[in-house]
C-alpha cells in the first residue's frame, strides 16, 4: 500500500506511513505487520510509485542495514523499470516511424500516375495547344503534391513522431474533388470504369489542407477502382449536413 501521509519520528532513523484509504488500512491488518518499510521509486528526482516490505508474525523488526538493502533495492528497480519505460518507447516510435513511412510510399505513387498520363499526351504529335496547356497544369500541381510529400518524409522530427503537418486552407468542395479525380483517373480509365460524380449545386466552402483531401478522396477512389470488375460503375456521392461533409463512393457492375 502506497503511503498517503509521512510523519518522522525524531528518536528513529525511519519515517512511518499511515495507509491512504481503508481498503490499504484492512489489507495491512491482515498481514498483521510487526515491521514495515517503504521505499520509493523514483526517476529523474520523481516518485512513480513505492516498494513495501513487511514482516509479518514474527517478533523481528527490521533495521537500519534492512533499510540500506531496500533502498539499494528499490534504486535497482527504478532503473530496470525506467529502461523498460524507455525501450517500449523506443519500440513505439519505430513502429510510428514504419507506419509514416508506409503511408508516404503509398501516397509518393498515386502523383506518378496523372503525371504520366498527361506526359503521353504531350508527346503526341499535333496536340492542341489548349490540351498541352492543361496536361502541363497536371504535371505541375502533382509535382507539387509530391514536394510536399518529400518535405514530410525530409522533416525528421515529425518523421520520429509519426506525425503529419496540415496546412489548412479556404477551399471549394468541387475543386479539391476535381483534382482528385485528376490523380485517380489513369486507374480509373485503365479497369474501364464509368466515374459518376454528384456534388452539391450551391458551392460549398472548406477550411482543410488541400494535398491531404486529395490523398483522402484520391485513395477513395483508387481503392474503388481496384476492386470494382472492370467495366463497372463507380459513383462518388458528396452531400452536406448542417455543418459536415459527407462524401461517399459506391461500386456498380
Amino acid at each position: 500500500p502506497g503511503a498517503g501521509r509521512l510523519s518522522a519520528d525524531p528518536a528513529s532513523p525511519f519515517e512511518y506511513a499511515e495507509p491512504r484509504n481503508a481498503e490499504d488500512r484492512e489489507l495491512l491488518l491482515r498481514l498483521d505487520p510487526q515491521s514495515l518499510i517503504c521505499v520509493p521509486l523514483t526517476s529523474h528526482h520523481f516518485i512513480f510509485g513505492a516498494i513495501t516490505f513487511v514482516v509479518s508474525g514474527a517478533a523481528r523488526k527490521y533495521s537500519a542495514d534492512d533499510l540500506t538493502v531496500a533502498e539499494d533495492f528499490a534504486r535497482r528497480a527504478s532503473i530496470a523499470l525506467e529502461n523498460a519505460r524507455l525501450y517500449e518507447e523506443a519500440k513505439e516510435g519505430d513502429r510510428r516511424k514504419d507506419e509514416f513511412l508506409a503511408t508516404l510510399a503509398h501516397e509518393l505513387r498515386n502523383p506518378l500516375a496523372p503525371v504520366r498520363n498527361a506526359l503521353d499526351i504531350v508527346r503526341k504529335a499535333g496536340i492542341d495547344a489548349k490540351v498541352s496547356t492543361k496536361a502541363f497544369a497536371v504535371i505541375e500541381r502533382q509535382i507539387g503534391h509530391m514536394a510536399r510529400l518529400v518535405d514530410d518524409l525530409l522533416d525528421l522530427s515529425r518523421l520520429m513522431r509519426g506525425k503529419v503537418q496540415l496546412r489548412p486552407e479556404r477551399l471549394y468542395l468541387r475543386d479539391v474533388i476535381m483534382r482528385a479525380i485528376e490523380t485517380a483517373r489513369p486507374l480509373i480509365d485503365s479497369q474501364g470504369h464509368e466515374l459518376v460524380l454528384s456534388l452539391p449545386k450551391n458551392p460549398v466552402e472548406l477550411y482543410a489542407d488541400p494535398v491531404r483531401f486529395d490523398q483522402i478522396i484520391s485513395n477513395l477512389l483508387n481503392n474503388a477502382a481496384k476492386y470494382t470488375e472492370p467495366g463497372g460503375v463507380i459513383r462518388l456521392v458528396a452531400k452536406t449536413r448542417g455543418q459536415e461533409l459527407v462524401i461517399d463512393r459506391k461500386s456498380v457492375v
